[in-house]
């Protein structure tokens, strides 16, 4: 069961540096435009990245729970089985 949550964890840490990632390059992205798009559009960009990185974010937390919740039910089920 360790490994299995090692690998959980290690895949989740990976997407989370995956979307720090995609987060940085859509808030740096308009940037060589920002004369053609003016700085609302710029601040609606970056508060479009900062949301999409945290909801995803939160996500991923949730999808990891999730998942800590069947390795549990899974290993609990063949410890009284035993």
């Amino acid at each position: 069961m360790t490994a299995k949550l090692v690998e959980i964890n290690m895949v989740m840490g990976i997407v989370n540096l995956a979307l720090l990632v995609l987060a940085m390059v859509l808030s740096a992205a308009p940037l060589p435009f920002g004369d053609q798009l003016g700085s609302e559009a710029l601040h609606a960009v970056w508060a479009t990245a900062t949301v999409f990185y945290f909801v995803a974010s939160d996500y991923f937390q949730v999808v990891r729970l999730k998942g800590f919740q069947e390795f549990c039910k899974m290993f609990r089920g063949s410890e009284s089985a035993s």
